[in-house]
């Protein structure tokens, strides 16, 4: 079980306001919606929807910054950010604020191969051994005599180790690409291998993203960093962008990144010399002009970016049924699609979204780990917006529990599996609160007499037992897994 889902909020609930849409059509009312329209992945069955401020939602989670652009009708309708690039230098996030994008890169990432394909350099469907020149693809039962494709790196088919990087400290010796490729020292991941036939199922892979970027390497005897530079981020005025590791070398505005309760990261942040799959800075707003021209070339109106049938094929997926497209995952929401792809590094996460159709989106970046606030507020912007049948919330029935009952719940509770942790249950007014730290509280929504869920963990389920001794203990679900801390 994730640490972090039981760390990602505890809070009350904020406000209830009547089911209906949102008022907002000036910039300003717009804006002044979305902070204050957050929804979780749940709501209640004969009730009002619930909406959450920003400020306040912020403050739960222990986010120190978080920097939003929304596109509306083919354009940036507003971006803002909020909170403090900095705590320690009370230095505040701005527009221009860069965040590690973290795996938002592979997007970025397809988009250059995808211009080295319409150049003729590289094709999505050929054996990459061929553009292979200084590194050979290791041969076992599930390469050799296999064909194994660009377009099924891009796409997480193609059968390669290594999910993703856990990152270097400043200081620390970063290792070449041969070497991140071949698990050597001075590495901390595993060599990228095939483990699986290619073409077959999706596998996340940033193992294979790297891969990617030695075949563009080695295909035009260029650095990626200036082959990204003159593809993607010239070309598209994405002028607060860059691959440089360090960021203060280029600027002065970028964030510093920060774990759970804003623990700021050792050196204010963690290096990714992988490269393609983590480690483009960026901002809400360069992003928005990377969805923009996807978007404008799915009109035809990008031609020299690229054609519409070039970007389709970065947007169809690889297998049948599935969503995952060379560089970009896709999702139904109704009758409307959308591209959008996640990032996750340490201390920084985010999520962009933009539409086939209708020229809407949203780009969402912060410097902090708990990454559920960044749903709420896509949730928020499709409301305000009108994006018809996007948010669909799982609605779950409420069940009246005897605050004499709730009363013989609270206490201390620790649990010892997977992780040692503890968490507190008290009762305030009639309603019980949860924490797992001690300083901040969420309301327990309770299904029956003895079993609750939390607003912000949607994937977890909770339930109170009494064991052979008599006493309570909290069981924690998440899917088949079961976990039980004991009342102290």
């Amino acid at each position: 079980m994730s640490k972090k889902l039981l760390l990602s909020g505890f809070s009350s609930l904020l406000c209830l306001c009547a089911l209906g849409q949102v008022n907002g059509t000036s910039k300003n009312g717009a804006v002044r919606d979305v902070e204050t329209h957050l929804m979780t992945p749940i709501q209640f069955a004969d009730s009002t929807y619930q909406f959450f401020t920003l400020q306040e939602r912020m403050k739960m989670y222990g986010v120190p910054s978080i920097s939003i652009a929304v596109i509306d009708k083919g354009k940036i309708a507003w971006s803002k950010a909020y909170g403090m690039a900095d705590v320690a230098s009370n230095r505040a996030a701005t527009t221009s604020t860069r965040y590690q994008a973290a795996s938002m890169s592979k997007s970025v990432n397809a988009t250059a191969a995808m211009r080295l394909v319409r150049a003729g350099k590289l094709d999505l469907d050929k054996d990459i051994r061929q553009y292979l020149k200084t590194w050979t693809i290791p041969e076992n039962e599930f390469s050799k005599g296999k064909t194994i494709t660009l377009r099924q790196l891009l796409g997480h088919t193609a059968g390669m180790s290594v999910g993703g990087f856990e990152g270097y400290a400043l200081g620390d010796t970063l290792p070449s690409l041969n070497q991140i490729l071949n698990g050597l020292r001075p590495a901390n991941s595993d060599s990228i291998k095939p483990i699986a036939l290619a073409g077959k199922k999706f596998s996340y892979s940033g193992g294979g993203t790297v891969l990617s970027r030695k075949i563009m390497e080695d295909r035009t005897g260029i650095t990626y960093q200036y082959i990204l530079n003159n593809e993607v981020l010239k070309p598209l005025s994405m002028l607060n962008s860059t691959y440089d590791l360090h960021p203060e070398k280029v600027g002065k505005d970028w964030a510093t990144a920060y774990t759970g309760q804003m623990q700021e990261v050792p050196g204010k942040y963690k290096v990714y010399p992988e490269l393609a799959p983590d480690a483009l800075w960026t901002t809400p707003t360069d992003m928005a002009k990377f969805v923009l021209a996807i978007q404008a070339s799915l009109k035809g109106q990008k031609p020299d970016f690229l054609s519409k049938s070039e970007v389709m094929q970065l947007l169809t997926p690889v297998l049948d049924s599935a969503q995952n497209a060379p560089g970009f995952f896709i999702l139904k929401k109704g009758t409307a699609a959308y591209f959008q792809h996640a990032g996750s590094n340490v201390g920084f996460k985010s999520n962009f979204y933009g539409s086939f159709e209708g020229g809407r989106g949203v780009v969402v970046m912060m410097n902090c780990d708990e990454y559920d606030i960044i749903p709420e507020i896509i949730n928020s912007v499709a409301y305000t917006y009108h994006w018809k049948d996007f948010y669909k919330p799982e609605i779950r029935k409420l069940s009246e529990v005897p605050v004499s009952m709730l009363t013989q719940y609270q206490g201390n509770y620790k649990m010892q599996q997977p992780a040692v942790m503890n968490f507190q249950v008290r009762l305030n007014q009639s309603n019980l609160e949860l924490s797992s730290d001690g300083k901040t509280f969420e309301r327990m929504y309770f299904t029956d007499q003895a079993a609750f869920f939390l607003l912000s963990s949607k994937q977890l389920t909770f339930r109170f037992e009494k064991n052979q001794s008599g006493k309570f203990e909290l069981i924690i679900k998440q899917g088949s897994d079961e976990f039980k801390a004991k009342l102290l």
